[in-house]
Protein backbone atom coordinates (compact mmCIF):
# COMPACT_ATOMS: atom_id res chain seq x y z
CA UNK A 1 0.00 0.00 0.00
CA UNK A 2 2.81 2.44 0.87
CA UNK A 3 4.61 1.59 -2.37
CA UNK A 4 1.45 2.25 -4.35
CA UNK A 5 0.94 5.62 -2.68
CA UNK A 6 4.58 6.53 -3.23
CA UNK A 7 4.38 5.67 -6.93
CA UNK A 8 1.15 7.62 -7.29
CA UNK A 9 2.65 10.65 -5.58
CA UNK A 10 5.81 10.40 -7.69
CA UNK A 11 3.79 10.22 -10.88
CA UNK A 12 1.65 13.18 -9.86
CA UNK A 13 4.66 15.33 -8.96
CA UNK A 14 6.39 14.58 -12.25
CA UNK A 15 3.21 15.29 -14.19
CA UNK A 16 2.79 18.64 -12.43
CA UNK A 17 6.43 19.51 -13.13
CA UNK A 18 5.88 18.68 -16.79
CA UNK A 19 2.73 20.81 -16.85
CA UNK A 20 4.64 23.73 -15.32
CA UNK A 21 7.07 23.58 -18.25
CA UNK A 22 4.50 22.86 -20.94
CA UNK A 23 1.72 25.17 -19.70
CA UNK A 24 3.22 27.95 -17.56
CA UNK A 25 0.96 30.54 -15.86
CA UNK A 26 -0.55 32.80 -18.48
CA UNK A 27 -3.66 34.87 -19.09
CA UNK A 28 -5.15 35.28 -21.63
CA UNK A 29 -4.30 32.00 -23.29
CA UNK A 30 -5.46 30.52 -26.59
CA UNK A 31 -5.85 26.78 -26.97
CA UNK A 32 -4.00 25.03 -29.77
CA UNK A 33 -2.59 21.60 -30.55
CA UNK A 34 0.22 22.08 -28.02
CA UNK A 35 -2.24 22.68 -25.18
CA UNK A 36 -4.97 20.15 -25.94
CA UNK A 37 -4.90 16.50 -24.91
CA UNK A 38 -7.12 13.76 -26.37
CA UNK A 39 -7.72 10.32 -24.88
CA UNK A 40 -10.45 7.75 -25.52
CA UNK A 41 -13.13 7.71 -22.85
CA UNK A 42 -14.31 4.50 -21.21
CA UNK A 43 -17.16 4.41 -23.67
CA UNK A 44 -14.69 5.01 -26.50
CA UNK A 45 -12.47 2.13 -25.35
CA UNK A 46 -15.45 -0.24 -25.28
CA UNK A 47 -16.52 1.02 -28.70
CA UNK A 48 -13.07 0.35 -30.15
CA UNK A 49 -12.93 -3.14 -28.59
CA UNK A 50 -16.29 -4.03 -30.14
CA UNK A 51 -15.15 -2.71 -33.50
CA UNK A 52 -12.03 -4.91 -33.36
CA UNK A 53 -14.23 -7.87 -32.44
CA UNK A 54 -16.47 -7.20 -35.46
CA UNK A 55 -13.40 -7.02 -37.70
CA UNK A 56 -12.05 -10.34 -36.40
CA UNK A 57 -15.44 -11.99 -36.83
CA UNK A 58 -15.75 -10.65 -40.37
CA UNK A 59 -12.32 -11.83 -41.43
CA UNK A 60 -12.72 -15.22 -39.74
CA UNK A 61 -16.05 -16.00 -41.36
CA UNK A 62 -15.31 -13.96 -44.52
CA UNK A 63 -18.48 -11.93 -44.05
CA UNK A 64 -18.27 -8.75 -46.08
CA UNK A 65 -21.22 -7.08 -44.32
CA UNK A 66 -19.56 -7.47 -40.93
CA UNK A 67 -16.28 -6.17 -42.38
CA UNK A 68 -18.10 -3.19 -43.85
CA UNK A 69 -19.74 -2.49 -40.49
CA UNK A 70 -16.39 -2.61 -38.69
CA UNK A 71 -14.82 -0.21 -41.20
CA UNK A 72 -17.74 2.20 -40.88
CA UNK A 73 -17.42 2.15 -37.10
CA UNK A 74 -13.67 2.70 -37.39
CA UNK A 75 -14.19 5.71 -39.67
CA UNK A 76 -16.69 7.12 -37.19
CA UNK A 77 -14.19 6.57 -34.37
CA UNK A 78 -11.39 8.34 -36.23
CA UNK A 79 -13.65 11.18 -37.33
CA UNK A 80 -14.56 11.93 -33.73
CA UNK A 81 -10.88 12.61 -32.98
CA UNK A 82 -10.85 15.61 -35.30
CA UNK A 83 -14.28 16.85 -34.21
CA UNK A 84 -13.27 16.66 -30.55
CA UNK A 85 -10.07 18.60 -31.23
CA UNK A 86 -11.85 21.29 -33.24
CA UNK A 87 -14.31 21.83 -30.42
CA UNK A 88 -11.53 23.24 -28.18
CA UNK A 89 -9.03 24.48 -30.76
CA UNK A 90 -8.90 28.28 -30.88
CA UNK A 91 -10.83 28.84 -27.66
CA UNK A 92 -9.35 31.73 -25.67
CA UNK A 93 -9.60 32.06 -21.88
CA UNK A 94 -8.80 35.09 -19.77
CA UNK A 95 -8.94 35.35 -15.98
CA UNK A 96 -10.71 38.46 -14.72
CA UNK A 97 -9.52 40.42 -11.66
CA UNK A 98 -10.63 38.89 -8.38
CA UNK A 99 -11.73 40.86 -5.33
CA UNK A 100 -10.43 40.07 -1.85
CA UNK A 101 -12.10 37.08 -0.25
CA UNK A 102 -12.74 35.92 3.28
CA UNK A 103 -12.06 32.65 5.06
CA UNK A 104 -15.09 30.40 4.95
CA UNK A 105 -17.01 32.59 2.51
CA UNK A 106 -17.65 31.81 -1.19
CA UNK A 107 -15.19 33.46 -3.55
CA UNK A 108 -16.21 33.96 -7.17
CA UNK A 109 -13.56 33.48 -9.84
CA UNK A 110 -14.57 34.72 -13.28
CA UNK A 111 -13.12 33.80 -16.64
CA UNK A 112 -13.87 35.30 -20.04
CA UNK A 113 -14.32 32.86 -22.93
CA UNK A 114 -13.73 34.14 -26.45
CA UNK A 115 -14.56 32.10 -29.52
CA UNK A 116 -15.03 32.58 -33.24
CA UNK A 117 -17.15 29.44 -33.70
CA UNK A 118 -19.75 27.62 -31.64
CA UNK A 119 -18.54 25.28 -28.89
CA UNK A 120 -20.45 22.43 -27.34
CA UNK A 121 -20.51 20.39 -24.13
CA UNK A 122 -17.78 22.33 -22.32
CA UNK A 123 -16.98 21.59 -18.68
CA UNK A 124 -14.90 23.84 -16.45
CA UNK A 125 -13.57 22.69 -13.11
CA UNK A 126 -11.19 23.85 -10.39
CA UNK A 127 -9.75 21.47 -7.75
CA UNK A 128 -11.87 23.09 -5.01
CA UNK A 129 -14.99 24.07 -6.96
CA UNK A 130 -18.06 22.46 -8.44
CA UNK A 131 -18.09 21.56 -12.12
CA UNK A 132 -19.59 24.12 -14.48
CA UNK A 133 -21.19 22.73 -17.61
CA UNK A 134 -21.87 24.79 -20.73
CA UNK A 135 -24.17 23.00 -23.15
CA UNK A 136 -23.40 25.49 -25.91
CA UNK A 137 -21.20 28.55 -26.38
CA UNK A 138 -22.33 30.72 -29.27
CA UNK A 139 -21.54 34.33 -28.34
CA UNK A 140 -18.10 35.70 -29.30
CA UNK A 141 -17.40 36.60 -25.67
CA UNK A 142 -18.97 35.20 -22.53
CA UNK A 143 -18.08 35.46 -18.85
CA UNK A 144 -18.55 32.44 -16.59
CA UNK A 145 -17.83 32.12 -12.88
CA UNK A 146 -16.71 29.35 -10.58
CA UNK A 147 -17.12 29.46 -6.81
CA UNK A 148 -14.55 28.30 -4.27
CA UNK A 149 -14.46 28.52 -0.46
CA UNK A 150 -10.98 29.42 0.88
CA UNK A 151 -10.01 27.87 4.21
CA UNK A 152 -6.89 29.90 5.09
CA UNK A 153 -5.94 33.57 5.12
CA UNK A 154 -3.20 35.02 2.94
CA UNK A 155 -2.46 34.68 -0.75
CA UNK A 156 -4.81 32.26 -2.44
CA UNK A 157 -4.29 30.39 -5.70
CA UNK A 158 -7.09 28.05 -6.78
CA UNK A 159 -4.90 25.80 -8.90
CA UNK A 160 -5.22 24.83 -12.53
CA UNK A 161 -8.49 25.20 -14.39
CA UNK A 162 -9.55 22.03 -16.18
CA UNK A 163 -11.45 22.53 -19.43
CA UNK A 164 -12.76 19.38 -21.06
CA UNK A 165 -15.35 18.16 -23.50
CA UNK A 166 -16.66 14.80 -24.70
CA UNK A 167 -18.23 16.24 -27.84
CA UNK A 168 -19.56 14.91 -30.21
CA UNK A 169 -20.39 11.31 -29.22
CA UNK A 170 -18.49 10.82 -25.98
CA UNK A 171 -15.91 8.54 -27.61
CA UNK A 172 -13.02 10.86 -26.72
CA UNK A 173 -12.25 13.12 -23.80
CA UNK A 174 -10.60 16.31 -25.00
CA UNK A 175 -9.14 18.36 -22.18
CA UNK A 176 -6.54 20.80 -20.95
CA UNK A 177 -5.38 22.15 -17.59
CA UNK A 178 -4.51 25.84 -17.53
CA UNK A 179 -2.91 28.06 -14.93
CA UNK A 180 -4.62 31.41 -15.49
CA UNK A 181 -2.53 33.04 -12.76
CA UNK A 182 -5.52 33.68 -10.53
CA UNK A 183 -4.59 35.17 -7.18
CA UNK A 184 -6.50 36.84 -4.39
CA UNK A 185 -5.95 37.98 -0.83
CA UNK A 186 -8.06 36.06 1.69
CA UNK A 187 -8.97 38.00 4.83
CA UNK A 188 -9.43 36.40 8.25
CA UNK A 189 -12.98 35.68 9.38
CA UNK A 190 -13.98 38.78 11.42
CA UNK A 191 -14.58 38.11 15.10
CA UNK A 192 -16.62 40.62 17.01
CA UNK A 193 -15.18 41.72 20.34
CA UNK A 194 -16.02 44.48 22.85
CA UNK A 195 -14.00 47.57 22.00
CA UNK A 196 -13.30 49.91 24.89
CA UNK A 197 -15.37 53.06 24.88
CA UNK A 198 -13.29 55.55 26.85
CA UNK A 199 -11.70 58.46 24.96
CA UNK A 200 -8.04 58.19 23.98
CA UNK A 201 -5.80 60.89 25.27
CA UNK A 202 -3.51 62.61 22.82
CA UNK A 203 -0.37 61.54 24.63
CA UNK A 204 -1.29 57.85 24.66
CA UNK A 205 -2.28 57.51 21.00
CA UNK A 206 1.16 57.39 19.44
CA UNK A 207 2.77 54.87 17.06
CA UNK A 208 5.41 54.07 19.69
CA UNK A 209 2.76 53.23 22.31
CA UNK A 210 -0.33 52.33 20.32
CA UNK A 211 -3.56 51.28 21.98
CA UNK A 212 -6.24 48.92 20.78
CA UNK A 213 -9.12 51.11 21.92
CA UNK A 214 -11.51 53.22 19.91
CA UNK A 215 -12.51 56.76 20.74
CA UNK A 216 -16.29 56.91 20.71
CA UNK A 217 -16.84 60.14 22.67
CA UNK A 218 -14.87 63.33 22.05
CA UNK A 219 -13.54 64.93 25.25
CA UNK A 220 -12.10 68.09 23.69
CA UNK A 221 -13.90 70.81 21.81
CA UNK A 222 -13.24 70.99 18.11
CA UNK A 223 -13.30 74.23 16.15
CA UNK A 224 -14.31 74.37 12.50
CA UNK A 225 -11.16 74.78 10.39
CA UNK A 226 -12.54 74.74 6.85
CA UNK A 227 -13.60 72.44 4.04
CA UNK A 228 -11.69 69.69 2.34
CA UNK A 229 -12.53 67.35 -0.59
CA UNK A 230 -14.72 64.47 0.52
CA UNK A 231 -12.95 61.12 0.69
CA UNK A 232 -14.92 57.89 0.12
CA UNK A 233 -15.58 56.19 3.45
CA UNK A 234 -15.79 59.38 5.54
CA UNK A 235 -18.71 59.76 7.89
CA UNK A 236 -21.78 61.39 6.38
CA UNK A 237 -21.98 63.61 9.46
CA UNK A 238 -18.93 65.48 8.18
CA UNK A 239 -20.43 66.22 4.76
CA UNK A 240 -20.98 69.93 4.09
CA UNK A 241 -24.59 69.60 2.98
CA UNK A 242 -25.15 73.35 2.71
CA UNK A 243 -22.30 73.82 0.25
CA UNK A 244 -23.47 70.76 -1.67
CA UNK A 245 -26.94 72.26 -2.02
CA UNK A 246 -25.35 75.48 -3.34
CA UNK A 247 -23.68 73.49 -6.12
CA UNK A 248 -20.13 73.86 -4.78
CA UNK A 249 -19.41 70.13 -4.91
CA UNK A 250 -19.01 67.43 -2.30
CA UNK A 251 -16.83 68.50 0.62
CA UNK A 252 -16.35 67.43 4.21
CA UNK A 253 -15.84 69.60 7.25
CA UNK A 254 -12.39 69.74 8.85
CA UNK A 255 -11.95 70.59 12.52
CA UNK A 256 -8.92 71.89 14.34
CA UNK A 257 -7.43 69.48 16.79
CA UNK A 258 -8.74 66.28 15.26
CA UNK A 259 -5.29 65.25 14.09
CA UNK A 260 -4.07 65.26 17.68
CA UNK A 261 -6.61 62.60 18.60
CA UNK A 262 -5.56 59.71 16.40
CA UNK A 263 -6.93 56.25 17.03
CA UNK A 264 -4.56 53.29 16.76
CA UNK A 265 -5.23 49.59 16.43
CA UNK A 266 -2.36 47.44 17.61
CA UNK A 267 -1.86 43.71 17.22
CA UNK A 268 0.25 43.65 20.38
CA UNK A 269 -2.49 45.18 22.52
CA UNK A 270 -5.40 43.26 21.01
CA UNK A 271 -6.56 40.47 23.36
CA UNK A 272 -6.79 36.92 22.08
CA UNK A 273 -5.77 33.35 22.77
CA UNK A 274 -3.47 33.15 19.76
CA UNK A 275 -2.26 35.14 16.76
CA UNK A 276 -5.11 34.07 14.48
CA UNK A 277 -7.79 35.17 16.94
CA UNK A 278 -6.15 38.56 17.38
CA UNK A 279 -5.98 38.98 13.61
CA UNK A 280 -9.66 38.06 13.31
CA UNK A 281 -10.52 40.70 15.91
CA UNK A 282 -8.39 43.31 14.20
CA UNK A 283 -10.18 42.55 10.94
CA UNK A 284 -13.53 43.21 12.57
CA UNK A 285 -12.24 46.41 14.20
CA UNK A 286 -10.99 47.77 10.85
CA UNK A 287 -14.29 47.00 9.16
CA UNK A 288 -16.30 48.48 12.03
CA UNK A 289 -14.33 51.74 12.16
CA UNK A 290 -14.49 52.07 8.38
CA UNK A 291 -18.24 51.54 8.50
CA UNK A 292 -18.51 54.38 11.03
CA UNK A 293 -16.29 56.60 8.91
CA UNK A 294 -13.79 57.09 11.74
CA UNK A 295 -10.09 57.45 11.09
CA UNK A 296 -7.58 55.03 12.60
CA UNK A 297 -4.00 53.86 12.36
CA UNK A 298 -2.69 50.29 12.38
CA UNK A 299 0.41 48.77 13.98
CA UNK A 300 1.50 45.22 13.12
CA UNK A 301 4.83 44.38 14.70
CA UNK A 302 7.40 46.74 13.21
CA UNK A 303 5.02 47.96 10.50
CA UNK A 304 2.57 50.79 10.91
CA UNK A 305 0.10 52.70 8.80
CA UNK A 306 -0.77 56.28 9.67
CA UNK A 307 -4.28 57.15 10.70
CA UNK A 308 -6.58 57.77 7.76
CA UNK A 309 -10.07 57.09 6.45
CA UNK A 310 -11.60 55.85 3.24
CA UNK A 311 -11.96 52.61 1.32
CA UNK A 312 -8.34 52.62 0.11
CA UNK A 313 -7.04 52.84 3.68
CA UNK A 314 -9.46 50.12 4.77
CA UNK A 315 -8.33 47.73 2.02
CA UNK A 316 -4.65 48.43 2.71
CA UNK A 317 -5.08 47.61 6.40
CA UNK A 318 -7.16 44.50 5.76
CA UNK A 319 -4.62 43.15 3.28
CA UNK A 320 -1.79 43.83 5.72
CA UNK A 321 -3.65 41.88 8.42
CA UNK A 322 -4.36 39.00 6.04
CA UNK A 323 -0.72 38.72 4.95
CA UNK A 324 0.87 39.28 8.35
CA UNK A 325 3.53 36.68 9.08
CA UNK A 326 3.17 34.97 5.69
CA UNK A 327 5.48 34.81 2.72
CA UNK A 328 4.13 35.40 -0.75
CA UNK A 329 4.37 32.20 -2.76
CA UNK A 330 2.78 33.34 -6.03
Amino acid sequence: MKLRQWLKQLGRSRFEAWLARQLPPRSPIRLNRERIFIFPSQFGAVFLALDIAFYLIGTNYQNNLVLLLSLLLLSLFLGCIFQSFRNLDGLELEALPTADGQVGEPLRLSVRLRTETSRYALRLHLPSSDRLRLAELRSPSEIVSLTVVPSQRGWYRPGRLQVRSDYPLGLFRTWTVLDLDWQAVILPQPERWPLQTEAIATTSATPEQPVSTVELHQTTSEEFAGLQPYQPGESLRRVAWKQLAQGRGLHSKAFAGERSQQRWLSLQHTPGQDLEQRLRRLTWAVQELSRRGEGFGLVLGSQRWEADTGSVHQRTCLQAIALYGLERTV
